[in-house]
């Protein structure tokens, strides 16, 4: 009798545990070293340089060969797409205020390819540019007129 209860409250107490894992889900964790956000360009000091000093103080990764290649050892290493239209190389970045963006998300060879097909580069700056929120506290959007 006692054998059983004990079973019982042990099973109980096993589903208990696993029941409190953590939640799935897809959004990328504050500390993901694949993915720079908003919220940490804002509260660095690289919220009002440009995107490529920024990612550089930030990400210095994002702009490194993946493992296993030499730097220099290829001419173009890195593509850059801007709200997803291919926007060029690196050099991209030095055109927008790291305070516009919303996310950059770094894509190694493999996701690049599978991403992007046989043509990808070896890796690729996802970049998604912040979108103005319109002001709708009384029902109406508001004019920058």
């Amino acid at each position: 009798m006692k054998s059983r209860w004990f079973i019982a409250a042990a099973s109980a107490l096993a589903l208990a545990v696993f029941a409190c894992g953590k939640p799935v889900s897809s959004a990328p964790t504050p500390h993901d070293r694949n993915v720079l956000t908003y919220d940490e360009i804002i509260n660095s000091a690289h919220a009002g340089s440009d995107l490529y000093e920024a990612v550089q103080g930030l990400r210095p990764h994002f702009l490194e060969p993946p493992p296993g290649v030499q730097p220099g050892s290829v001419s173009h290493t890195g593509t850059v797409y801007i709200d997803a239209r291919r926007a060029g190389g690196l050099d991209v970045l030095r055109s927008l205020t790291a305070s516009t963006v919303e996310e950059v998300r770094y894509l190694g060879p493999t996701q690049s390819q599978n991403e992007y097909g046989p043509r990808a580069t070896l890796f690729t700056l996802v970049v998604r540019l912040r979108r103005p929120r319109p002001d709708t506290t009384f029902g109406v959007t508001l004019s920058s007129r």
